[in-house]
C-alpha cells in the first residue's frame, strides 16, 4: 500500500485479534510483530531479529516455531536499508520456506512501489484508496452522524446541492463521486445541473489536489478529523497552507515536541529543545 494506506495498522489489528484468541486457547499461535526498520545489520539473521524484539520470549523463539505456536507480522520491509534489501529479501523468504513450523503463517507489509522487483512468494494484498462511502463513514463514526456529515461535504466541496441535483436525477452516490466528467450519456443528470455546479464539481470533485482525494489516504484522513476537531468552530482551514501549519501542530503536540500555551493556545516548542 500507499504511505499511511493503513498497512501497520493492520498488522496491529492481526495482532490484538491473535492475542485475544491465544487468551482464550493456549493452543493457538501468539503473534510476533517485528519492526523490520531495525534490521540494520548486514551480519543479523532474521531469527536474531526476531528474538532481539520479543523480550523474554526471545530464547523460545525456536520452540514456538517448532510448536506451530507464532505467527510472524513483519512490519516495514521498505525500511529495510536499500543495499541490503535483496539480501534480507533471500533470507526473509528462505526463513519463511524451511522454517521448523511448514506451514508459518507470515503477513509482511510493505510500500506499494518498494515492493516492485521483490518476490517473497507470498500472497499480495493491496490496500485500496478509501471511496466517498468509506470516507463519510468513518468521519460519522468519529465524529457523530451530524457532524460527520458536515465535515464530509466541506472536504467535498460543500456540494451537497449539487449531489442533490444529481440525486433527484437518478444518480448514485458512488457515480457522483468516481464519473471521470458530468454524464453525457445520462440526459437527466447531465441537465440537472448549471455551469457553476459543473464548473465547482470538477474542482472539487474530479481536480487531483481536492481535499477529497486526500481524505482517500486513512492517515490524512486522521489528521483532517483532527485538525477539525480541534479547530475553535470546528471547520478545516480555508487554504492548504494553513491546514499543513495546523497537520504541523497536531504532529508535534502528538509527539510531544511542542506544547500548547494555556493562557494563548498557541503551540510553541519548549524551551529546552
Amino acid at each position: 500500500g500507499e504511505p499511511g494506506a493503513g498497512k501497520s495498522t493492520v498488522l496491529w489489528t492481526v495482532a490484538r485479534r491473535l492475542v485475544d484468541t491465544a487468551r482464550r486457547d493456549p493452543r493457538a499461535p501468539i503473534p510476533l510483530l517485528v519492526k523490520l526498520g531495525k534490521w540494520t545489520d548486514a551480519e543479523q539473521t532474521l531469527a536474531k531479529l526476531i528474538a532481539s524484539q520479543m523480550g523474554g520470549l526471545g530464547a523460545h523463539l525456536d520452540a514456538l516455531l517448532t510448536e506451530g505456536k507464532a505467527v510472524l507480522l513483519l512490519d516495514g520491509l521498505n525500511e529495510i536499508p536499500v543495499a541490503q534489501r535483496k539480501q534480507k529479501v533471500g533470507l526473509l523468504r528462505t526463513f519463511v520456506q524451511v522454517a521448523p513450523q511448514r506451514n508459518l503463517m507470515t503477513l509482511v507489509t510493505c510500500r506499494k512501489q518498494d515492493y516492485e522487483g521483490q518476490d517473497l512468494r507470498l500472497d499480495r494484498v493491496t490496500i485500496r484508496p478509501l471511496d466517498a462511502g468509506r470516507i463519510l463513514e468513518f468521519a460519522q463514526r468519529y465524529l457523530g452522524s451530524e457532524e460527520g456529515e458536515t465535515f464530509f461535504w466541506e472536504l467535498a466541496g460543500n456540494l451537497k446541492p449539487v449531489w442533490e441535483k444529481w440525486r433527484a436525477a437518478g444518480a448514485s452516490f458512488d457515480l457522483f463521486f468516481t464519473a471521470t466528467d458530468i454524464p453525457r450519456d445520462d440526459p437527466d443528470v447531465f441537465h440537472s445541473t448549471l455551469r457553476v455546479d459543473d464548473d465547482a464539481w470538477r474542482k472539487h470533485i474530479r481536480a487531483p489536489a481536492a481535499l477529497i482525494k486526500l481524505a482517500e489516504n486513512p492517515y490524512m484522513l486522521s489528521m483532517l478529523v483532527q485538525v477539525c476537531r480541534r479547530s475553535r468552530n470546528e471547520r478545516l482551514p480555508a487554504n492548504r497552507a494553513s491546514l499543513f501549519a495546523e497537520f504541523i501542530e497536531v504532529l508535534l503536540l502528538r509527539e510531544r515536541l511542542a506544547e500548547r500555551d494555556k493562557g494563548s493556545g498557541t503551540v510553541a516548542l519548549p524551551e529546552h529543545a
